[in-house]
């Protein structure tokens, strides 16, 4: 008897170590669209015991959120530990909402879950399009889960823009390009030119954080001044280590705007360029120029030098490392 008392107290006790835990999945449908919220988690549940053959004890959909309308989704299983996660949605202080409707979000998603694979390494549990009522301009977002840890995390660069990006399309294949040479992911961006002021986001995979470096204090009054300026920049700063984008935005004030930026590992700083403005003002664009040539010739460490300005308000800004 107490052989058999004993080994029914390490049973018990072997039993005991499975606890209850929760998987869930926030915001999958709105208050209208349970159906969309009941398809969805039926099919994570299956992905979920496929993935990890963990029993599952519960699932079903919920209305967290009656004011603005969100279903949220969860898992209920038993196990010895929690799963971990990795999921492609960050939240930050930049709204990762992408897509104006349902249709436009969801057709992005065999991409977001391509890539998803391709930076991770992950096989995804589930993937869907995020209700976000807390953007002003766009109301859904993507989103891929998987199950595990890996080094390449997303996160999100972004940045307050003076005005709207005149090209934005190519500022973005742009970016898209340079962030290869800094060695990671670029998966969704957005850009939101909204008057005054805009926003430039970028959704990313990798290793480390990376933010933007920005020098924003040339100006012009005209759109071509600033075009013809971003591509004497592009040319001064080829020879930096990482590459550099350059693109104008138009400001309410009639003004053009030069933006010229890289990316910056925010753990271990090393910035691709510094720019100074010099303070000897010139009431040409002939004169400032024959100045900045001068300076280009004769100066040491210097990638190049610029001129900015409109009227008879003209600058030099020294690109160096």
């Amino acid at each position: 008897m107490r052989i058999l008392a004993a080994i029914l107290f390490m049973g018990f006790s072997q039993i005991s170590l499975a606890e209850i835990h929760e998987l869930k999945f926030s915001r999958v449908s709105q208050s209208n669209d349970i159906a969309t919220c009941q398809d969805f988690i039926l099919d994570a549940v299956e992905e979920f015991k496929f993935q990890t053959g963990i029993h599952v004890i519960d699932s079903g959909c919920k209305l967290s959120d009656s004011t603005l309308g969100k279903y949220d989704a969860t898992i209920i299983y038993q196990a010895d530990a929690a799963v971990s996660r990795t999921s492609s949605y960050y939240s930050s202080v930049y709204s990762s909402s992408f897509y104006d409707n349902l249709d436009e979000c969801r057709s992005q998603l065999r991409d977001q879950r391509q890539l998803f694979t391709i930076a991770t390494d992950l096989k995804p549990l589930a993937s869907y399009c995020m209700v976000d009522s807390s953007s002003l301009s766009k109301r859904w977002a993507t989103r891929v889960d998987g199950i595990g840890q890996t080094a390449s995390r997303p996160s999100v660069i972004g940045t307050m823009i003076r005005g709207s990006i005149i090209t934005p399309r190519e500022v973005i294949s742009n970016f898209t390009d340079a962030a290869e040479d800094y060695g990671f992911y670029i998966f969704e961006n957005g850009i939101v030119n909204s008057g005054s002021i805009g926003k430039l986001v970028l959704r990313v995979y990798t290793t480390e954080h990376f933010s933007f470096h920005e020098y924003t204090e040339m100006q012009y009054g005209s759109p071509q001044n600033c075009a013809n300026a971003a591509i004497e920049v592009r040319t001064a700063l080829e020879t930096t280590d990482k590459p550099t984008v350059s693109f104008c935005t138009k400001n309410s004030n009639s003004m053009t705007t030069l933006h010229v930026t890289s990316f910056i590992n925010t753990t271990n700083p090393q910035y691709v360029f510094k720019a100074t403005e010099l303070t000897t003002n010139y009431t040409s664009q002939q004169s400032c120029q024959q100045a900045a040539d001068n300076i280009s010739l004769n100066a040491l460490d210097i990638f190049g030098a610029i001129c900015s300005g409109s009227n008879q308000n003209y600058k030099i800004h020294l690109f160096s490392n």
